[in-house]
């Protein structure tokens, strides 16, 4: 049985009409070989460009001295579990490439953890020799290998025509726009144990008014971390809506890791209440 971003909340937000990311998957077979083999070419062609830069770090000889990041911003649907593009929280989208090169480094190793971007930037400081900065949200991938546990957030709109469009993203100019049509809110957690990659999926009623809204970004909203102050108003008390759990991508049941895994979530986005 195919899933959508989760079997039950998609039954409380079934509509008639579908967006045009849905329309993709209905369309006949070779439309949706096209569009996956465009995906692939666009692929390919990062993958050209990469190399060229590396061609050209060896050939004036820097490559050595410098330090190489690839990395992506978020991962991708192709019809995957009925869904197209990044509006989930399913692996394929939260999951990124990650490969670092450091300096004078040429040994190959894989490291099967959780991590996170914000990751990177404590990771880049370590790695060029700066001093520690206290402020940061992430750790150093060198210094924090143990237990670390990776969260991702994501909302679904109250669009009567619609699952997911536009008017659910957040705008740093005017957050109280969109923050209204905001129906749940998504979270989830990943952690390496034993060689396994656990996942857990929860999603939670969303409620706010537009006079909370604002007084939460008064004046300048551009200084506020919106998905911050967004947590306190999901409705912690209430039971979740709908929850998925995986092991390795497959569903799995244990009753008692996802009550674990569900207070992490509690702990980690209760604390940033306001």
């Amino acid at each position: 049985k195919k899933m959508k971003f989760g079997n039950k909340l998609q039954k409380i937000i079934k509509k008639k009409k579908r967006n045009k990311s849905w329309k993709i998957a209905r369309r006949n077979p070779n439309d949706v070989r096209i569009f996956i083999q465009w995906y692939y070419g666009a692929i390919a062609f990062v993958d050209s460009q990469v190399g060229r830069l590396i061609d050209t770090l060896k050939q004036e000889e820097l490559y050595d001295n410098t330090i190489i990041v690839f990395q992506s911003d978020h991962g991708w649907h192709s019809g995957h579990n009925s869904l197209w593009c990044k509006n989930s929280l399913f692996e394929l989208v939260t999951r990124v490439p990650l490969i670092i090169k450091g300096i004078n480094d040429n040994s190959q190793k894989i490291e099967e953890r959780a991590v996170e971007l914000i990751d990177l930037f404590p990771t880049l400081n370590e790695m060029a020799s700066l001093d520690k900065l206290e402020q940061l949200d992430g750790s150093s991938l060198f210094s924090n290998k143990e237990n670390h546990y990776a969260f991702s957030q994501y909302p679904r709109c109250r669009s009567k025509t619609k699952i997911q469009d536009h008017a659910c993203m957040f705008s740093q100019k005017n957050p109280c726009k969109n923050l209204p049509k905001i129906r749940f809110m998504g979270y989830s957690v990943r952690h390496f144990v034993d060689g396994h990659l656990y996942s857990y999926i929860l999603w939670k009623p969303f409620k706010q008014t537009m006079k909370e809204c604002r007084s939460l970004f008064p004046g300048t909203v551009g200084k506020f971390p919106i998905m911050d102050k967004m947590n306190s108003y999901t409705l912690w008390s209430e039971k979740s809506v709908d929850t998925m759990f995986f092991r390795d991508s497959v569903l799995y049941s244990d009753p008692e890791l996802e009550e674990k895994y569900s207070k992490i979530i509690h702990d980690k986005f209760m604390k940033e209440r306001v």
